[in-house]
C-alpha cells in the first residue's frame, strides 16, 4: 500500500449568497455576477474559465479571491446582509454546517441535480456538490525499505509510539482540505491527533 487513506466527503459546493443578483422587483438578467472563492480557485481563474458561460448567457462573472475556504465562509457570514458576491464557490464539508446554520444561501435546484449522488446532495437544495475527494497520507517506499520498519496499515497504527515522530502534518486550523482526515483520527480513537 502506498498511500494511507480516508474517504471524506469533503463536498464543495456551489451557492447562491442570500440576497444576490435579486434587485428588489426587477426580473432582469444581470450582466456580471460576482464570484466569491478560496485563493486556489480564484488564483488559477481566467477569463478562458468562464468564457463559455459567458458565450452562453452574457453575463460575464468577476471572481473574488477570499483566502481558504474558512477565510470565505467568515466573510460571506459576515456579509451577508450586504453580499461580497452572487455565488460563493468551494465551501467544503467542513464549513458546510456554519454556512447553511448562517443562512447565507437561497434555495436553487440544479438541473442536473439527479446526476449527483444522493447521499452528497442538500435536501433543501439550498448548494450544489460539484465534487468530493480523499486525504491522503503519502510516505517514502524507499526510506521504509531501508529502516525495515513495517508500513502502517490504518490511521490507528499512526498512534503507536514507534511512528510518533514520522508524521508532520499542516495545523489543522489552517487548511481545510486537512480537516476531515483529523476528524478520521479522531474517530479512529486518538484523542489528540497526529503531530
Amino acid at each position: 500500500m502506498s498511500r494511507i487513506r480516508t474517504t471524506v466527503g469533503a463536498v464543495m459546493a456551489l451557492a447562491l449568497v442570500v440576497s444576490a443578483c435579486s434587485s428588489g422587483d426587477s426580473e432582469e438578467s444581470p450582466q456580471t455576477i460576482t464570484l466569491l472563492a478560496h485563493d486556489s480557485f480564484a488564483g488559477g481563474a481566467t477569463e478562458a474559465t468562464f468564457a463559455s458561460f459567458t458565450a452562453d448567457t452574457g453575463i460575464e462573472v468577476k471572481v473574488i479571491a477570499a483566502g481558504d475556504a474558512g477565510s470565505m465562509v467568515n466573510q460571506a457570514i459576515l456579509s451577508k446582509d450586504n453580499p461580497l458576491a452572487d455565488v460563493l464557490f468551494g465551501v467544503d464539508d467542513t464549513f458546510l454546517s456554519r454556512a447553511l446554520d448562517e443562512e447565507i444561501f437561497l434555495i436553487h435546484k440544479a438541473k442536473d441535480i439527479n446526476r449527483v449522488p444522493p447521499d452528497l446532495v442538500d435536501r433543501e437544495y439550498r448548494v450544489t456538490p460539484i465534487d468530493f475527494g480523499d486525504v491522503c497520507i503519502n510516505y517514502d517506499k524507499s526510506w521504509f525499505e531501508s529502516t525495515q520498519l513495517v508500513v502502517p496499515d490504518d490511521l490507528a497504527d499512526l498512534r503507536a509510539n514507534l511512528y510518533a515522530s514520522f508524521l508532520t502534518v499542516e495545523h489543522p486550523a489552517s487548511p481545510s482540505c486537512w480537516r476531515p482526515s483529523m476528524s478520521s483520527v479522531r474517530r479512529a480513537g486518538s484523542t489528540t491527533g497526529p503531530t
